[in-house]
Formats: structure tokens, C-alpha cells, sequence
């Protein structure tokens, strides 16, 4: 099966990609496992015809701008439809006589008895399996490393040459929530993400755990808290319903000129990274106050041409994202009254859902939230949404 790009020259010069598929050949695939600490290791080689191969030749792999080997690819896939095995043209030699032939980079992709991923072997990984070396430096160097919690979610996942997995806990609706990095971990930190009833972020925050404990403790208080505890502030809006519409702060932005005022969450440090609203302004401008602002501000002459609308502010933004606050991350020299520590946007609609004003403003990060510095947008549309 062969297609082509549109033009005359790409159809006429055979310049297309074309597609065979096919089954493999014996002792061609190798057949990987991993065994229970999620190491790989190889039991010789698929039969004959048990895997699909989907093979892509690309516009230039007949060779004629000299790259025999450009753009082709070869997918080994069982009958469940999983990749088992990627081979990618490396480059391409003719030896005298003989025709020519193309080095193939391997990618191996290792499932375990439930079908989870759980390893990656990328092609200089494979290089080095294939010789007396340490499968566990190989593993830990050079291959994607996966882990999986009893419910089948995955829970840790480890890129090459890091010193650890990345965690990630889940709440009662199998939605990520928490996550930790090998360096978060080492200052005792997660990255946590509170979420709304619809599943959008509403807030981002960087929770310091003064004792340390690790995903697996976490994700066991969060499927069996009720009340109470040390986390009790922190795992009520992880795991209560009701409180999926509550944000978990009090002040917008949060007042924390140190003493982490505005903060609900105070069993430990929970430093606020980005707030999210939606659906209307009852956070933002409750009174209009921001898009008067931006409506004298910007002061549009709108045009009167055939087909151009006015714009006019629509109260049927539910569903939509209506503003953000978002900490500036300063370098440790920058002035905080220059910089500031807060960037806050807020967009206004018209009934067919067009941004027609905006507000964009930094404040620095003192109760009082001085203004540094505003952009305004304006915007008008015509019938055919052309923007003006």
C-alpha cells in the first residue's frame, strides 16, 4: 500500500511512503521478560508468524538522494496489538557484488503477565545486553523503567540514568494527585494537584511532609481516610467530595510573605504554584470591576463594516477557563519589586465563546498585592470569526 503527498511531482516521481505488512521469521524477535524486580532478561525467540510487522518505507528509502536506509521502519506487534519491537534504519552500506544492505536500530518494549509495560530497552541498551555487561547498570542507565500499583495504575516511573522513580499517587477516582521526583524526595517534597469535580485543575501546590513518608504511605492514607490525623487538612480536599468545588486557599492570590497567610493547609508547608478558575468570575472580578477596565482601557473603535459584531460581554462561560494566578519563580538577585511574585489573567467571552477581553497584571507578593505591571487586550470579530 503506497500514499503519496498532494502534487503531481510526488505521484509521478513514485516520491510516496508505502506500507507492507507481514508476519515474522524465526529467530528474528527476541522474546524478553522481566523478572519480579522488574530486570529483563531474554528466553530466545518468537516462533514463526506469531507477531505482526508493519513495515514503512519512506519518499526517499529507494536511495535516490543517497540514503537507502531514510525514513524506514519496522513494528513488530502481537495479537493483543502491543509493540513488542521497533526497528528504525540506522544507515545503509553496498558491498561489492552483493545487494545493499541497511543497519537497524532496536527498540524493545517488555510487558508484564498482566500486559503492563514495564520496560523500554532503547537501542544502546540492547547494544549492551547483547555483551557480558551488568543487566542492572544497563537497566538503571539506560532504560525506561516502570511499576504498577495492585489496582494496575502506574505508580513509579524511572527515566534512564535517573538515581530513582518518579512517584505518583492517585485518589479514589484513580486520578493523579500527588507526585514526587527523586530530587523532590530528597528535600522531602511533592508536587500536588487539586482538582475540581469536572477533573481540571483548580490548584498546583508544593507540599513539604516534614516526616517523609513515602508513596506507598500516602496513597494508603488517602484510600482509607476518614477523619482526623495529621494530614487531616491536606486529605480533606484530596479525598471529600464536596470539597472538589472549595479552593484550598483564602486569600487570591495567597498572602505568604513568609508566615503562609491565606494558606487552609497548614499541617505542613504548602506552598501555592498556580490556581485555576472556571465556569464564572465569582473569584476573580465578582463585580465586573476587571472588565470595565478593560473595556475603558483598551477603548476599541469598532467597525461598523458589514458582517462585524460588537463585542458584548456573555454571562455563559460555564465550562470555560476564566482566569489564572500563577507564581513568578524569581531568580534569588531579581527584585521582587521589579519581577513581582504573582502574574493573574483573566479572559472574558462573547455567547459564541471568543475571547473578547483580557487583563493580564503582575503583584508582588505582600498583602497589600501592589500592582507592577498590566496588558490589556481587546478584541473584535466579524460573521466569519475573522479577528480584527
Amino acid at each position: 500500500m503506497s500514499s503519496y503527498a498532494p502534487g503531481k511531482s510526488q505521484i509521478g516521481s513514485q516520491f510516496g511512503t508505502k506500507t507492507k505488512i507481514s508476519n515474522n521469521i524465526p529467530s528474528e524477535v527476541l522474546i524478553w521478560d522481566v523478572d519480579a524486580n522488574g530486570s529483563p532478561h531474554s528466553n530466545g525467540y518468537y516462533a514463526s508468524g506469531l507477531l505482526n510487522v508493519t513495515e514503512t518505507t519512506g519518499p526517499d528509502a529507494n536511495g535516490s538522494n543517497g540514503s537507502i536506509a531514510s525514513l524506514r521502519t519496522r513494528v513488530y506487534s502481537d495479537r493483543d496489538g502491543k509493540i513488542i519491537l521497533k526497528m528504525v534504519a540506522d544507515s545503509s552500506f553496498t558491498v561489492s557484488g552483493q545487494s545493499p544492505a541497511i543497519t537497524y536500530t532496536y527498540t524493545y518494549y517488555l510487558y508484564d503477565e498482566k500486559g503492563n509495560l514495564r520496560c523500554i530497552i532503547t537501542p544502546k541498551a540492547y547494544k549492551y545486553l547483547l555483551g557480558p555487561n551488568s543487566v542492572s547498570t544497563i537497566l538503571n542507565n539506560l532504560c525506561f523503567q516502570y511499576q504498577y500499583d495492585a489496582k494496575g495504575r502506574m505508580c513509579g516511573i524511572k527515566k534512564p540514568g535517573e538515581g530513582d522513580f518518579t512517584y505518583i499517587v492517585y485518589d479514589r477516582k484513580n486520578r493523579p494527585v500527588m507526585r514526587q521526583t527523586p530530587n523532590e524526595r530528597a528535600a522531602n517534597e511533592w508536587e500536588i494537584t487539586f482538582l475540581d469535580g469536572l477533573n481540571r485543575p483548580k490548584v498546583t501546590s508544593v507540599y513539604h511532609d516534614a516526616a517523609g513518608i513515602d508513596h506507598n504511605a500516602w496513597q494508603n492514607n488517602i484510600d482509607t481516610w476518614t477523619s482526623g490525623g495529621t494530614y487531616a487538612d491536606l486529605l480533606n480536599y484530596l479525598v471529600t467530595p464536596s470539597m472538589e468545588s472549595q479552593y484550598p486557599v483564602s486569600s487570591h492570590p495567597v498572602d505568604d510573605p513568609g508566615n503562609n497567610a491565606g494558606n487552609v493547609i497548614t499541617s505542613n508547608t504548602n506552598t501555592v504554584m498556580t490556581i485555576n478558575y472556571y465556569d464564572d468570575y465569582s473569584h476573580l472580578d465578582p463585580s465586573n470591576t476587571l472588565f470595565n477596565e478593560c473595556q475603558n482601557t483598551v477603548a476599541l473603535t469598532y467597525l461598523s463594516t458589514t458582517g462585524a459584531e460588537t463585542p458584548t460581554q456573555s454571562t455563559r462561560t460555564y465550562g470555560m477557563a476564566t482566569g489564572s494566578i500563577v507564581r513568578i519563580l524569581r531568580s534569588p538577585t531579581a527584585s521582587a519589586s521589579k519581577v513581582g511574585d504573582w502574574r493573574t489573567s483573566v479572559s472574558f467571552y462573547d455567547d459564541k465563546g471568543r475571547v473578547i477581553d483580557s487583563k493580564s497584571f503582575v503583584t508582588d507578593n505582600t498583602t497589600t498585592h501592589s500592582v507592577i505591571n498590566t496588558d490589556y487586550t481587546g478584541l473584535q470579530y466579524d460573521f466569519f470569526s475573522y479577528q480584527y
